[in-house]
């Protein structure tokens, strides 16, 4: 590989990582939001949203950790 292509690959790897911080972010914020949430909303369907969005954030943060690494391997 020349070096424009390793300089483009870190480039994208810089922006990846700058993305993967912002999704690790919202999924500290939502989560946190989702365990002090009172009992008596932890049956309601708000509940079970902000739960099913800290499961895609999850697979979100996992995807973003595999892309990295990829990258990361092609350089």
């Amino acid at each position: 590989m020349n070096n424009d292509r390793r300089k483009r690959i870190k480039k994208v790897l810089e922006e990846l990582n700058t993305i993967k911080d912002t999704i690790d972010s919202i999924y500290d914020d939502e989560s946190e939001y989702k365990d002090n949430m009172p009992e008596n909303l932890q049956e309601s369907s708000k509940y079970e949203a902000t739960e099913e969005a800290c499961e895609h954030l999850e697979e979100a943060q996992s995807a973003m950790e595999e892309l990295i690494a990829a990258m990361e391997e092609a350089i």
